[in-house]
């Protein structure tokens, strides 16, 4: 059976700075990374790696090697992640919606992946409660990456 690791950095834990130079220089392996089932998500205030434990591990040691960051192990609790992520539970704005970084992150991965499905069903769920919660709408930001 395939363990499941996640690894990520927020704007918790770091300048809104460094956190927008880290995106900035993820986001051009992250598609390259997504064919080999690494679920990325790249954002000014996020870079999180979803996966097959093997493979986010080598990620850890490279990416986040040196910086603080989190680690979360098992499908169970990165299905939880991603879906409080995707229903703005880990938002900086309240209800601001990361919706569509999750969207657009997990169609790049392969379908018949495992990280697909877990990420797929976290962004049901994740859509679930903003509907619930009445963010239907897209939050306006109030910055843009190029701003900070």
């Amino acid at each position: 059976m395939t363990e499941f690791l996640g690894v990520y950095i927020d704007f918790k834990r770091t300048s809104p700075s460094a956190m927008t130079r880290l995106s900035v220089k993820i986001k051009p392996v992250a598609t390259d990374l997504a064919t080999n089932g690494v679920l990325f998500i790249v954002a000014c205030v996020r870079v999180e790696a979803y996966g097959d434990e093997s493979a986010v591990r080598n990620i850890d040691k490279t990416i986040f090697s040196g910086r603080s960051h989190e680690r979360i192990e098992g499908a169970a609790a990165i299905v939880r992640r991603l879906a409080q992520i995707a229903s703005s539970a880990h938002s900086q704005i309240p209800g601001e919606s990361y919706v569509s970084h999750l969207a657009k992150a997990i169609q790049l991965v392969n379908p018949n992946r495992p990280s697909f499905q877990i990420a797929g069903l976290a962004l049901d769920i994740g859509r679930a409660a903003r509907e619930q919660q009445r963010f239907t709408h897209r939050s306006t930001r109030i910055r843009s990456c190029a701003t900070l």
